[in-house]
């Protein structure tokens, strides 16, 4: 809700007040990623803001004209970069010049759309409004060291095209790729043997990739399907286990997915597993488009005419209460919403 508020903010010209930020939470208010999410958002567009401060559970947003220039981020944590990067898109995708982004935090996070997300699935479909945007990732940053860096260039359009996206289509490409940071390759390749026994692919279709570009250790299972439309990205993460001598047979280990720090057992299953889980349950439930579709993508069919359908089937926007919130937050006398969330 904070940071579509502050996208629709940014584009509509239009302040808000929000309280009540994450009251429900554990740790309330704003947190270290909401908060370079909330400053970069006030840098972008000139904002006068109060409420900018860690731990923070009223903001106000008051916007001032937007500068395409060259912007750098910190989010200081494991924080997502790419969800920071999202906040601040929709104003430099109609900006008056070319923008330049580059945000350090975390790139693979299992609260966030990884980067591989925003590259394969998120980005084609905004390119199809017009912009041109290009990523890249310099560093990986996985949870819980962070460190992460990408950049992104923004070269802006007048205005937005429309664009239907109701359907995903045949599927023209399917793939699957292993992610293992500082860990041993052993962890990928069993994770991959892994996926392809389950799914029947072949070894062309799988990939194992290696790096020590990481600040800590760090794995991810992705799985790509590319449909005619639109393509789609089913992820499981490997967590970090700090009992590594309980084994990863044991219910005692704390790892939900697979625990990355254990070299024996039947932990890279976990993750691999995980990324098969949830494509299965999208292909039995018969969903439209990608799962984060009204999470990555609601706030997009405000800012042109089109056609979109939500994870359910349904189209975005008209009676949604997320949406309504939204319009509320932007209303000319900017509107007090309670966040619970």
């Amino acid at each position: 809700m904070l940071r579509s508020a502050l996208s629709l903010s940014l584009v509509t010209g239009k302040p808000f007040r929000m309280e009540n930020i994450r009251a429900k939470r554990e740790k309330s208010g704003l947190l270290r990623q909401h908060l370079t999410a909330v400053l970069a958002a006030s840098e972008v567009g000139s904002a006068q803001v109060e409420g900018a401060t860690l731990g923070s559970k009223t903001l106000s947003f008051t916007l001032g004209p937007v500068r395409p220039v060259r912007y750098r981020f910190a989010v200081g944590t494991a924080g997502s970069a790419t969800l920071v990067f999202q906040t601040i898109l929709p104003a430099l995708m109609t900006a008056c010049g070319r923008s330049e982004v580059t945000i350090e935090g975390g790139t693979h996070n299992m609260q966030a759309p990884p980067l591989d997300f925003l590259q394969k699935a998120f980005l084609p479909v905004i390119h199809r409004l017009g912009p041109r945007i290009e990523i890249r990732l310099e560093k990986y940053g996985f949870y819980p060291a962070g460190g992460g860096r990408l950049t992104a260039t923004v070269e802006p359009c007048e205005r937005l095209s429309s664009i239907c996206l109701l359907e995903r289509g045949e599927i023209d490409r399917r793939a699957a790729v292993a992610i293992v940071a500082n860990l041993p390759r052993s962890i990928a390749q069993r994770e991959m043997d892994t996926i392809a026994k389950l799914l029947n692919w072949d070894a062309g279709l799988i990939e194992v990739v290696e790096t020590r570009d990481s600040a800590g250790p760090g794995n991810i299972v992705l799985i790509e399907l590319a449909g005619r439309n639109v393509t789609e990205i089913f992820c499981g993460f490997g967590s970090w286990c700090k009992r590594r001598d309980r084994g990863i047979g044991s219910r005692r280990c704390g790892s939900l997915l697979s625990c990355v720090g254990c070299s024996r057992g039947r932990a890279p299953h976990r993750s691999a597993s995980a990324s098969i889980r949830s494509l299965w349950w999208r292909r039995v439930h018969g969903r439209k488009t990608e799962s984060p579709c009204q999470d990555e993508h609601g706030d997009y069919p405000l800012l042109s005419a089109r056609k979109f359908r939500d994870r359910a089937g349904g189209p975005v926007g008209k009676g949604s209460n997320r949406i309504a919130g939204l319009k509320a937050a932007c209303s000319p006398e900017g509107a007090a919403l309670g966040v619970t969330g």
